[in-house]
């Protein structure tokens, strides 16, 4: 599985970029409910995000802010697979990956910051 790495600043951190991320446990109970209230079966996939701060895991952060020409103001990272990614959209909330690693290349030390299903 690839996850998409979003890089987020402390501005975006103090704006509550984390916290609506987390809205879309929430969203995706709404939609699916919605869905079903239609009369058809949502399609449904898994959300899943990880979050990594400059301070958790020192080395590889630098590393992944190097792969991809992070800005100065990068603090943390996020890594959404791309259900992660449709979700946030769906729910008007427009991330900007800057590339993709692999299950693999997801470093130790990160934090799970969401794994919910999500119904589409």
């Amino acid at each position: 599985m690839n996850y998409n790495v979003v890089p987020i600043t402390s501005r975006q951190i103090i704006d509550g970029i984390g916290l609506k991320i987390l809205d879309v446990a929430t969203f995706s109970l709404k939609r699916g409910y919605e869905i079903r209230q239609s009369g058809r079966m949502p399609n449904k996939c898994e959300v899943v995000v990880f979050s990594l701060g400059s301070y958790e895991n020192r080395e590889r952060f630098t590393e992944l802010s190097a792969q991809f020409a992070l800005a100065r103001d990068v603090t943390e990272l996020f890594m959404l697979n791309d259900c992660a990614l449709l979700a946030c959209r769906e729910m008007g909330l427009n991330l900007a990956p800057v590339g993709t690693i692999d299950e693999t290349g997801v470093p130790e030390g990160r934090s799970l910051l969401l794994s919910v299903p999500y119904f589409h």
